[in-house]
């Protein structure tokens, strides 16, 4: 992308004959955060003639309006039914800078595949949830603006919609209360959906799922698999409370996240808790709302709610939304300040793009960053490197423990890092020390990673330039294999527990409230977790340690006590 730029392809006229409906589904990587004022489009030309669907004039924009954000990956399926019934269609993508960028310019726009077909049967009913207007984590101290919460869903049937029913409750599905959703505007396929506000109740966690009837009775619901699967709120605190404070973990990203397998199964806050209900480590988290592009809608906690924590674990990502924002900022001062009068106060800040929202944009406000982080953001790139982006991570010389002495790898973009800072202790500050370093493959090493312990207020703070989710086990010189797309199917488990044990149980001295899934003490014992989640569909995973090498095997067995699948019967080393 540069200044100005306005690039478009069109896709060969494409032959219908006639067919009576049609779906479109195209997968794609994005890179166009809002700042740099980069925004793609998609628009569609049907007709009999020929000629007409190889005119650019022709073309109509399918979903009216300009679209931006990434960088990410994704597979888009539409329903192009209002083009179906002519003999020809043809697709052209446009991509173009609409004004001065304030950001700099990021890789664009990449379609890896585009195809257009006809669906087979009833399409049934189909959800799309607004990931950027959802129910909100609320505090019990807040409980008036919890009930006045709403969250938006897209609904359509081709037999038409009778009624859209959110089922709620908050006591781990024994009984559910029913409301109704309403259309956004008469014609429109979005519904609002009410807060359940019966089930809003200091304390409680609420499952809930869509149940939609169409104009000739059938049921459908969402998720698929409700009420055994199911979204979920809170109301906090549920156990903690201000004589006996909790840990607090605050998903700011709110978005699928790609795992070793490349795939879009869980959210980055998934693989957060994975790595704590491993350790044994309790609880309690808070989804915050981060509207697309919204610099002013997407505040985490203030400090009301966090009176009732010790430990903060903030994660956010690469959206250029600048969400650790001035009242975040502020908050988080108040209550690290708080350690000054007595109490714990220990703050982990991970997730990409941090430094360079707040300082390179200018959002850092308060010295927070640079004070109460005593980091110094170096620059928004590891720079180069030549073999599909996955920079060492290691211990950093003289600092503490932070991988466990070990090394693992990172996933991110290619070939430039523009998606990792940069980040050193900040010069003159003591009780700052560098935590991690990024090794690249020409084997230079650059500062990730700031621990800080503050000298009279005696509050600490881990902050990883990067999204610890992006954690993959392996070494930076590991073999070819791990820069090569099969190295994205080694598991990070080990080393996100390992870097979340390090900066929990090591530097912070948080002991966990339980035994967790097996890692303790720098070594293994044989646990078998539970499954999480559960229920579940269509996957769950199952965690499990050995404490020395020798046959292993995980047997399922049915209620009746038999067998009916081997996951697992071969020689493993202990871990």
């Amino acid at each position: 992308m540069v200044d100005g730029q306005y690039s478009w392809f069109v896709s060969p006229p494409i032959d219908l004959s006639a067919a009576p409906t049609l779906i479109g589904q195209w997968d794609q990587w994005v890179d166009l955060p809002r700042p740099a004022n980069d925004i793609f489009n998609l628009s569609l030309a049907s007709n009999d003639d020929f000629a007409c669907v190889t005119d650019p004039a022709g073309f109509v924009d399918e979903a009216p309006g300009w679209w931006y954000g990434g960088p990410f990956w994704g597979v888009w399926t539409d329903d192009w039914d209002a083009f179906a019934g002519n003999d020809w269609l043809s697709i052209r993508w446009e991509l173009q800078n609409d004004d001065v960028a304030t950001e700099p310019h990021m890789a664009g726009l990449l379609i890896n595949r585009q195809r257009v077909g006809v669906p087979s049967g009833d399409a049934g009913t189909t959800f799309t949830r607004d990931t950027w207007n959802s129910f909100n984590d609320w505090f019990q101290d807040n409980m008036a603006d919890a009930l006045l919460d709403s969250a938006r869903i897209r609904v359509k049937d081709d037999d038409g919609i009778a009624s859209l029913l959110l089922l709620a409750s908050n006591d781990e599905g024994m009984t559910w209360s029913s409301y109704n959703c309403h259309r956004e505007d008469p014609q429109s396929e979005w519904w609002i959906t009410p807060p359940p506000s019966v089930e809003i109740v200091p304390g409680s966690i609420i499952r809930y799922y869509y149940e939609c009837t169409d104009d000739v009775g059938n049921v459908a619901v969402y998720p698929s698999a409700a009420p055994n699967s199911w979204f979920e709120m809170s109301i906090l605190p549920i156990t903690a409370t201000t004589v006996d404070r909790g840990i607090l973990l605050v998903d700011k990203h709110g978005r699928l996240t790609p795992s070793e397998q490349r795939d879009y199964l869980h959210s980055s806050e998934y693989y957060y808790r994975e790595a704590l209900q491993t350790l044994g480590y309790e609880y309690e988290k808070y989804d915050v709302e981060v509207p697309s592009g919204s610099t002013d809608q997407s505040n985490g906690p203030d400090t009301t709610g966090m009176k009732y924590y010790h430990t903060q674990i903030w994660f956010v990502n690469e959206f250029d939304a600048y969400t650790i924002k001035a009242p975040d900022q502020y908050n988080l001062i108040q209550w690290l300040q708080e350690a000054g009068v007595g109490g714990d106060r220990n703050l982990i800040l991970s997730g990409n793009d941090i430094g360079k929202e707040l300082m390179q944009v200018g959002k850092e406000t308060l010295s927070f960053y640079e004070t109460w982080l005593a980091s110094d953001y170096v620059e928004n790139s590891v720079g180069a490197v030549t073999v599909d982006s996955v920079p060492g991570i290691v211990e950093a010389p003289g600092g503490g423990d932070f991988i466990g002495g070990g090394e693992a790898i990172a996933r991110a973009a290619c070939p430039t890092l523009n998606y990792f800072d940069v980040v050193q202790p900040f010069a003159g500050i003591p009780g700052a020390e560098l935590a991690l370093e990024y090794i690249k493959a020409d084997g230079t090493h650059r500062p990730a990673g700031v621990a800080y312990t503050h000298q009279t207020l005696g509050y600490k703070t881990v902050n990883y330039p990067f999204g610890v989710e992006f954690i993959m086990d392996g070494t930076w010189d590991g073999g070819a294999s791990n820069y090569t797309p099969e190295g994205y199917y080694h598991t990070g488990m080990a080393h996100r527990v390992q870097v979340m044990d390090d900066a929990m149980g090591t530097y912070f001295a948080v002991s966990p409230g339980g035994d967790g899934t097996g890692v303790v003490d720098g070594g293994y014992k044989n646990v078998l977790s539970q499954a999480f989640p559960n229920p579940f569909n269509p996957v769950t995973k199952i965690s499990y340690s050995i404490r020395e090498a020798g046959r292993t095997q995980i047997t399922v067995y049915n209620v009746a006590g038999r067998s009916v699948r081997v996951l697992l019967d071969e020689e493993l080393d202990a871990g």
